[in-house]
């Protein structure tokens, strides 16, 4: 159902309404709620899977030179909470751990489908780096050395971080819509910056990615739960679209990497008896989960 703010901010800004046509042509008017393509990432064989939110394939086959072989792969959601209803509601992976900077495994309420979720909320006097979520994985591997473990980062999501990211919005803050205010013109950025502000957030974690995969014993994958719009035009009314939107299953939303590593011998996973409840022990800000996704530019 839509509300009459969104009746009303469809007509003031009409590539609303396209948008939003494109994705239900595109969701087969909400018979289709994941992508019907996309692969379950506990139907892959993995010890460890490292996720890196929002990440493009073709992006990352040409920025990425991690150890292992590269493939690609259809990811079953077009946004986080897609991919994450997709892979864990109704489930039971108790065999897994969960480390992510991402909220959305808390906002649906999908933490006693694993065994434990491990929720690191980054300090923001420390530059968002991955630090501490590179630092609980590695913990939190040895705290579970028979549980798969699952390490969900933020890069390449915006904000933005990254050289061209501190020159560019040095006197101006960068706004949590800011691909919706760039698609309505009030943000002068073109789409060849936009691409490598994305190409910058990527190569700032990726040698935090290469030190887990050191690090983690087994066969490691790195993925992601879904890609990126950085301008393209898509849809069956083809405008140009930013951003990640739930149900708009085109190329560069779903196709993923998959990259496969193995550092020394599998891992004997077993299941054990869920937490039931996040661990906070690596968390430094309280902020509310609708607050945390806000700030990702999530619309609740």
């Amino acid at each position: 159902m839509y509300s009459i703010v969104d009746i009303k901010s469809a007509i003031e800004q009409p590539y609303l309404f396209v948008r939003e046509f494109n994705t239900l042509w595109s969701q087969r008017l909400g018979l289709r709620e994941h992508n019907p393509n996309g692969t379950g990432i506990f139907d892959m064989d993995w010890d460890n899977l490292i996720i890196l939110d929002a990440c493009r394939y073709d992006i990352f086959s040409e920025v990425a030179n991690l150890p292992g072989e590269l493939e690609q792969r259809e990811t079953a959601g077009a946004a986080t909470r897609e991919f994450i209803d997709a892979n864990f509601a109704g489930e039971e992976h108790h065999d897994t751990v969960y480390v992510t900077g991402n909220s959305w495994i808390l906002k649906l309420d999908a933490v006693s489908s694993v065994h434990t979720v491990y929720d690191v909320i980054a300090d923001p006097d420390d530059g968002n780096k991955p630090t501490r979520i590179t630092d609980c994985a590695i913990d939190v591997a040895e705290k579970h050395p028979n549980k798969r473990l699952i390490v969900h980062f933020i890069r390449p999501h915006h904000p933005f971080i990254g050289p061209l990211a501190s020159s560019h919005f040095a006197d101006i803050e960068q706004p949590p819509d800011l691909y919706n205010r760039i698609q309505r013109g009030e943000v002068d950025i073109s789409d060849s910056m936009l691409r490598q502000l994305y190409i910058e957030n990527l190569e700032y974690v990726l040698p935090y990615v290469e030190k887990l995969m050191a690090e983690l014993k087994g066969k490691t994958i790195v993925t992601s739960d879904h890609g990126e719009l950085l301008g393209e035009r898509t849809g069956l009314l083809p405008i140009k679209t930013y951003g990640h939107i739930p149900g708009l299953y085109t190329d560069k939303l779903v196709t993923v990497p998959c990259q496969t590593y193995q550092n020394g011998s599998r891992r004997e996973i077993f299941a054990g008896e869920p937490r039931g409840e996040p661990d906070y022990s690596y968390a430094v800000s309280g902020k509310p989960i609708d607050k945390r996704l806000r700030e990702l530019g999530y619309k609740l």
